[in-house]
C-alpha cells in the first residue's frame, strides 16, 4: 500500500512539474478560461477522488464497526455510503468555494513557482515513501 502510494505521489509530483501555467498564461490570453472552466474543473476533481487510494481504503477500514452483523449488510453499508458522499459534496463544495477565492489571488507569473514548489514537495514525499517501502529509511 506505502509503495502505490509513493507512485501516486511521483505521478501528482511529475505532473505538477510539467505543468507551466505561469508560461501558457503569457502565451495564450484565453488559457484561465481554459484551465478553469467549470467542466476541466469537476473533471480533474473526479479523477482525483476516482485515483486516489487513501479514498478507497477509508471505507472498508473505518465503516466496519458501524454495521451490525446481525442485520442486512447490503443496506447498511448503502446508507453509510449515502452519508459519506453527502458529507464528501459538502467539505468539497467548500474547498471549491475557498479554491476560487485562491485561484484570483494565485493566477498570473507566480504560479509556476507555486506549481513547481507543489511538485518538488510532493516528490519529496514520494522519494521518503519509496525508500521506506524499500527499507532504506
Amino acid at each position: 500500500v506505502r509503495m502505490v502510494g509513493a507512485i501516486y505521489l511521483f505521478v501528482l509530483a511529475v505532473g505538477a512539474l510539467r505543468t507551466s501555467t505561469g508560461l501558457q498564461h503569457a502565451i495564450d490570453q484565453d488559457f484561465h478560461e481554459k484551465v478553469h472552466s467549470t467542466k476541466a474543473l469537476m473533471f480533474r476533481c473526479f479523477m482525483v477522488a476516482v485515483t486516489n487510494p487513501g479514498a478507497w481504503l477509508f471505507f472498508p477500514a473505518v465503516l466496519p464497526p458501524f454495521v451490525d452483523t446481525d442485520e442486512p449488510i447490503a443496506v447498511q453499508y448503502a446508507v453509510l455510503a449515502v452519508i459519506i458522499a453527502a458529507a464528501d459534496v459538502f467539505v468539497l463544495m467548500l474547498y471549491a468555494m475557498l479554491g476560487a477565492r485562491a485561484a484570483k489571488l494565485l493566477t498570473g507569473p507566480n504560479a509556476l513557482w507555486i506549481d513547481r514548489l507543489y511538485g518538488m514537495a510532493l516528490l519529496g514525499f514520494s522519494s521518503v515513501l519509496l525508500l521506506q517501502s524499500l527499507g532504506q529509511l
